[in-house]
C-alpha cells in the first residue's frame, strides 16, 4: 500500500485534462493520487529432483515498486518555491528590504506544478525463472536458468511547457511505461576443495522498455506516443561474463599465502542519439532520421577507443520539426568493458585464535582502458566520441548521484593494502 505523499502543510497539484491549456489547480491538500488497496504480491517456488544429481527449480512472483516517483517534488514546487533575483548593481551588504524572503502567495505566476493521472497504479514487475542444476561430483555443479521479468504500469514523467499564461512547467506522472526482460544464465560452481574454489557465470540477456528512469521528462503522451520509445533499456547488457577463483597455496614454503582473482566482462550499453528543438511549446529532445547507406560507426585512432559515431549518418527532420525521427531509442552502442582484479594475501597466526591477515589488492590489475559511452547529443561538438573513462561516467555524482570514480569499475589501476586482525 502506497499512499500519496503529504506534509504538515497542504500540497498543491493540478488535474490533468485532454487539452493542457485547460488545466486548473486542484483544491489545496487534495491527494496527488488515490491510494490503492489491491497491491497483493504472491510468490511461489518449487523444486523437483529429476534424478539423483539433477534438480529442477522454478519460481514466480509479483514485486511492487513505490508509486511516488517525483511526486515529492510537489513540496518544492508551487507555492512553496519562490525566487528573487538580485541583479547587478545591488549594493553590498545587501539591504534587508532586498534580502527579505518573498511573501507566501497563491497568486500566479506558477513556475512548476506536479500532478498525476487519475487512477495511478503501483508499478509492478512479474518475475519468473526455471533452472536445471546438475551436480557433476561432490565439488562441482552446473546450472542453466531461464530468468525473465515483465514490468507493467511503470512510472513515466511527462511535462508541458507554458500550457497556460500563468504556468511555466506542468509535470504529470502516469503509468505509460513498461518493460520486458529475458535471459539465459549459466553458472559453474566449484566448492572449496584442496584449497581451491571457483565460480564462473555467463548471462545472455535483453532488457527492453520505453522508460528506463522515471525521473526523465517526456512530452505529453498525446504528442509523443510512449510506444514509440520502446527499445533497449539504458542499462541493457547483451552478454556478461564473470569468473572468480580463490586458492590457498599448498607448498610448505608458501604456507599461509593465497591468491584471489576476479575477471569481469560485458558488452556495450546503449546510447540514445538526440537533438534539441523548440517546437513552440518549449525545448525538447527528439531523435533524428537515420540516413540510409551511410556507415554509423567510424574508425578514428585519434579518439578514445579508436571508434566514434558518424555525424553524417544522422539527419534532423526538416519536413515536420519536432517529430521523432526514424532512428529508434537507444539504437547505438558504446564500448564494452573488461577488467581483472587480483589479490595476494598472507595470514599470520599470532596467538591461539588471534590472526593477522595482510592483503594486497589490485583493481584493474592489467590497467586495461575502458571508456564511457560516447556523447549522443547530435548538436554537441563532442558528439560521437567518448570523453572519459567508464569509471568517470558511472561516478558523475552531482544531482544524479553516483559514487566516487575510485570505487567504480572501469578506472585506472589502483592498489589497496590492508591489514585485518581476526580474534
Amino acid at each position: 500500500m502506497n499512499p500519496a505523499p503529504s506534509g504538515s502543510k497542504p500540497l498543491y497539484s493540478y488535474t490533468p485534462t485532454a487539452d493542457p491549456r485547460e488545466i486548473t489547480l486542484a483544491p489545496a491538500g487534495a491527494p496527488l493520487y488515490a491510494t490503492r488497496y489491491n497491491g497483493f504480491a504472491p510468490r511461489v517456488g518449487a523444486a523437483y529432483q529429476i534424478a539423483r544429481n539433477t534438480t529442477l527449480r522454478a519460481g514466480f512472483g509479483l514485486f511492487y515498486d513505490l508509486g511516488g516517483g517525483l511526486m515529492a517534488q510537489a513540496a518544492a514546487g508551487f507555492p512553496y518555491y519562490r525566487q528573487n533575483n538580485i541583479i547587478t548593481g545591488t549594493p553590498f551588504p545587501v539591504p534587508p528590504s532586498t534580502a527579505a524572503p518573498l511573501p507566501f502567495t497563491l497568486n500566479p505566476p506558477i513556475a512548476s506544478i506536479y500532478g498525476a493521472t487519475p487512477g495511478l497504479s503501483l508499478p509492478v514487475t512479474y518475475q519468473w525463472n526455471v533452472t536445471v542444476e546438475q551436480l557433476l561430483n561432490r565439488s562441482n555443479a552446473v546450472s542453466v536458468a531461464y530468468v525473465a521479468a515483465a514490468g507493467r504500469d511503470l512510472l513515466r514523467q511527462n511535462f508541458d511547457t507554458n500550457p497556460t499564461d500563468s504556468i511555466t512547467y506542468a509535470y504529470m506522472l502516469n503509468n505509460a511505461a513498461f518493460s520486458n526482460f529475458n535471459s539465459l544464465q549459466v553458472q559453474y560452481h566449484r566448492t572449496l576443495t584442496q584449497g581451491i574454489q571457483a565460480l564462473i557465470s555467463y548471462t545472455f540477456a535483453h532488457s527492453i522498455d520505453n522508460a528506463s528512469n522515471e525521473s526523465y521528462a517526456y512530452l505529453l503522451a498525446p504528442i509523443i506516443n510512449p510506444k514509440d520509445d520502446y527499445g533497449s533499456s539504458d542499462f541493457d547488457i547483451r552478454h556478461a561474463l564473470s569468473a572468480a577463483f580463490s586458492a590457498n597455496l599448498p607448498t610448505r614454503w608458501l604456507k599461509g599465502w593465497g591468491l584471489d582473482g576476479v575477471y569481469l566482462f560485458r558488452t556495450a550499453t546503449p546510447v540514445d542519439v538526440t537533438y534539441s528543438l523548440d517546437n513552440g511549446y518549449g525545448v525538447y529532445a527528439f531523435r533524428p532520421d537515420l540516413v540510409p547507406g551511410v556507415p554509423i560507426y567510424l574508425n578514428n585512432p585519434d579518439v578514445a577507443g579508436g571508434k566514434q559515431f558518424n555525424p553524417d549518418a544522422f539527419e534532423i527532420p526538416l519536413d515536420y520539426p519536432g517529430r521523432q525521427g526514424t532512428l529508434g531509442r537507444n539504437a547505438l552502442r558504446g564500448f564494452g568493458f573488461s577488467q581483472v582484479n587480483f589479490t595476494v594475501r598472507r595470514e599470520f597466526h599470532l596467538y591461539e585464535q588471534l590472526k593477522l591477515q595482510f592483503r594486497a589488492e589490485l583493481f584493474n590489475a592489467l590497467n586495461t582502458p575502458s571508456f564511457g559511452n560516447p556523447s549522443g547529443n547530435l548538436q554537441s561538438p563532442q558528439f560521437g566520441y567518448s570523453t572519459g573513462t567508464l569509471a568517470q561516467s558511472l561516478g558523475s555524482g552531482g544531482v544524479n548521484g553516483g559514487l566516487n570514480p575510485l570505487y567504480q569499475v572501469g578506472g585506472a589501476r589502483s592498489v589497496q593494502l590492508a591489514l585485518r586482525l581476526v580474534f
